[in-house]
Formats: C-alpha cells, structure tokens, sequence
C-alpha cells in the first residue's frame, strides 16, 4: 500500500482513506516532467533517492489552488509542487524543515490572487497540453510524408520532393500565369466606380471558368517547370 515519500509524512493508505472527498487524504504519483518531478523529489528530504512507478506524495502537501475541482474528486494539476509541511535537502546534504503553510498564513490563500494563480496554472497545463499535440501531429505528418515517397520511388513515379519544391515561384503556379490572367480581363474589362463593383465582378468572373481553361494551365505546367529548371529558377516566358 502506497504511503507518502515526504520524510516527516506517517500518511498511508492504512492510516488514511484514498480520495479527496470530505476532507480525506489523497496520494498522487510523481509527475512525469523532468523540473517538476525535481522539485517534488527535493521536497521529500530524501538524500540520494529517486522515486519509482509506486512512490507518491500526499495531498496534505499542496495548497487547494493545486486542484481542480471534479463531480467525484479533485484532480492535482500537473505543475503543482508540494510545499505544505515539507523536508528539502540543501546543497551539503543538511535536512532543512520548511515550516506549513497554512491557511491563515499563506499570502496566495487570497481569493484574487488564489485564483489568478489558478487561472496561471491551468493556462500553463493547457499550453503544455496543445505542444504535445503540435509535435504528435507533427510526427504523424512526418511518417505519411516517408509513406507517400516510399510508395511513389517503389512505383517509379517521377516526383518534386517538398524540399526542392519552389515555395513562392508565380511562373510556377497555375494560379499566376493563367487564371488571375483570365480574371483580370473579365472583371477588370471596364472601370469599377467602387471596390464593392470590383469584388462582385471578380466573383462572377471566378464562377464562370471554364474546366477546359483549368485544364489547360494544369497542362502547360510540365513545359513551364522544364523552362524553369533550364533558366536556373530565372525569368522565363
């Protein structure tokens, strides 16, 4: 049964009952970030010790913005740090006692600032939360992008890797030297007494494309990139 790491801490699940519901004690795991996971280990007094996948630290030492408030239980925040009644080892390996902090003492236990330090940490969760996201995305478009060029050289298809792609060429982009081409002289054919006039004509004039227009600047775009390869990525017409 899992008891509390904190040196001065006799908290266990045999003494106390799991679960923050009613004032009873609730053990929590170590987090998994690396500075974080640092500073609960320097607040268990322990010297030379590193938790394991059953250590864990009690909630009698966190503050109540530390939590999250749930219909069946409260959920520590992933940035919390005990600071309640803890040991902390200094640099010479001397056990220093910080003193608890407690409700009627703790400059954060006002309400504007107990919850704008709640505000913090959740914004802080919810950035943490978003980069993984951000980078497992990421990831995944890696792995598709090796997919779809594996399968393309396993085919023998001749193909632009994204790299050598050229990001902002307009010879090279259908858009540029074909179809605003097209738009221009059908919207802009006459003046335009306002930019209202002019934003209605080139809707209209987009509407009405041809699919044998699209097609042909499609087909022209082989003979386009072979100039271009031929001039160096120069100027060609």
């Amino acid at each position: 049964m899992p008891s509390c790491a904190i040196v001065n801490c006799k908290n266990s699940t045999n003494t106390a009952r799991a679960g923050r519901d009613k004032g009873n004690i609730s053990f929590h795991r170590f987090p998994r970030d690396p500075k974080v996971k640092d500073k609960w280990i320097e607040a268990t007094g322990n010297k030379d010790w590193f938790p394991t996948k059953h250590s864990r630290i009690c909630s009698i030492h966190f503050n109540e913005y530390d939590f999250t408030e749930t219909n069946k239980f409260r959920r520590l925040h992933t940035l919390a740090i005990p600071t309640i009644d803890v040991l902390k080892t200094s640099n010479n390996n001397e056990i220093i006692h910080q003193p608890t902090t407690s409700k009627e003492n703790a400059p954060l236990n006002i309400p504007k600032k107990r919850n704008f330090v709640h505000k913090l940490i959740l914004a802080q969760q919810t950035i943490l939360e978003k980069n993984k996201q951000i980078k497992r995305l990421r990831e995944q478009n890696r792995r598709k992008d090796k997919k779809i060029l594996t399968l393309l050289a396993a085919r023998e298809i001749d193909f632009i890797r994204y790299e050598d792609w050229p990001s902002s060429n307009p010879d090279l982009s259908p858009l540029d030297y074909k179809i605003w081409q097209h738009l221009e002289e059908k919207a802009c054919s006459k003046s335009h007494p306002n930019l209202e006039s002019l934003k209605t004509s080139l809707i209209k004039a987009a509407a009405d494309i041809d699919v044998d227009l699209v097609r042909a600047a499609i087909d022209d775009w082989p003979r386009r990139l072979k100039a271009c390869i031929q001039n160096q990525g120069g100027h060609f017409e």
